[in-house]
């Protein structure tokens, strides 16, 4: 390894094996509950928001991509986003990008397996939607009004199971604390 490369802050194989070992575990068949618990989105959920994600473009303009099926994961803090929390007025969304019917099965298997490191894989929960399932692209994470999400401008699609939420978060700790390379 390059001296000057920075390594993971996190123990790689040890994450890495709870992603197989969740994988491996019949239980995550059940990605999602059948009927949310909870009324209010939480960290992991989907929620549908008719919206576009914004962006700075290399002149430094605000610009805007659309988001075809309007479906979004919030993977901002659950404690961030209970109504009475007056801490803070912003969470964190992301777009969810529909697989292509077509999609190559290479890419799919490597979904499906979590070993991408910049998309997370989210099974369908409607095969009309989507055959393929979705993905959440952890570089499309973006800030939104809390106040937004808890309105009834969103709606509630589906709410991950616990198994599905720490494999969510064993994809995100790999994406951001992942070894850096900068002098490569």
């Amino acid at each position: 390894m390059n001296k000057y490369r920075w390594p993971p802050v996190y123990d790689f194989e040890g994450l890495l094996n709870q992603i197989k070992t969740l994988l491996s575990n019949n239980s995550l068949f059940k990605f999602y509950y059948s009927d949310s618990p909870q009324k209010n989105p939480l960290q992991g959920d989907i929620i549908e928001l008719s919206a576009e994600f914004p962006f700075i473009t290399k002149d430094g303009d605000i610009a805007v991509e659309v988001n075809p099926i309007n479906f979004w994961l919030v993977v901002g803090n659950t404690c961030d986003l209970t109504p009475n929390n007056s801490n803070g007025k912003f969470t964190n969304i992301i777009p969810l990008e529909a697989l292509d019917k077509n999609a190559p099965s290479d890419i799919l298997i490597n979904l499906r397996k979590y070993t991408a490191y910049k998309k997370f894989f989210i099974p369908t929960w409607d095969k009309r939607i989507s055959k393929n399932g979705f993905v959440a692209d952890f570089r499309k994470i973006t800030t939104i009004e809390k106040q937004v999400v808890l309105s009834n401008e969103t709606t509630k699609i589906k709410e991950m199971t616990q198994l599905s939420w720490i494999l969510l978060h064993s994809c995100l700790v790999r994406y951001l604390a992942r070894d850096d390379g900068r002098h490569d």
